[in-house]
């Protein structure tokens, strides 16, 4: 019912601006449902919107997690891996710039998923920069808690 409630308002008033705020909660919705291949569409049809950079920043990191959702549902081991590449780059993408908002949430996904694609040290190194260029990141328990649990120093 919400997603047709969202579609109504894109058709419906979609060439008026607040009616794209719509996007972000719709596609959230769509990769909830396991709808990838929409939720990265509307993710990225949002982020490439004039919107507030917080709303557009959250829309990239939306497009990670759609490539990620999409290729851990992926059976056939290279094609999940490959997808798993694709979610990296966009999480590299989300804040290339150290001292950019969401920075640390960049180095933290990328953590993430090269300690899912089995590099271990990779993995850590991304955790250790988020801790060294973000200190006071709201990830830092998480981030620390990843590092002991790999057994990193």
């Amino acid at each position: 019912a919400s997603l047709t409630a969202f579609k109504g308002v894109s058709e419906q008033h979609g060439d008026v601006a607040l009616a794209n705020l719509a996007l972000p909660r719709e596609a959230k919705l769509l990769l909830e449902e396991g709808r990838y291949d929409e939720a990265l569409a509307a993710y990225k049809k949002f982020a490439s919107k004039d919107a507030p950079e917080p709303l557009r920043l959250s829309a990239l990191e939306g497009i990670g997690y759609s490539l990620e959702a999409k290729a851990m549902a992926n059976e056939d081991a290279g094609a999940r891996q490959a997808g798993l590449q694709a979610a990296l780059t966009a999480f590299e993408q989300l804040q290339p710039n150290k001292g950019g908002a969401m920075r640390d949430y960049s180095l933290y996904h990328q953590g993430r998923l090269l300690v899912a694609m089995d590099k271990k040290a990779d993995g850590i190194a991304k955790f250790k920069a988020l801790l060294s260029e973000v200190p006071d990141s709201t990830l830092k328990e998480n981030v620390e808690g990843r590092l002991a649990e790999l057994g990193a120093e």
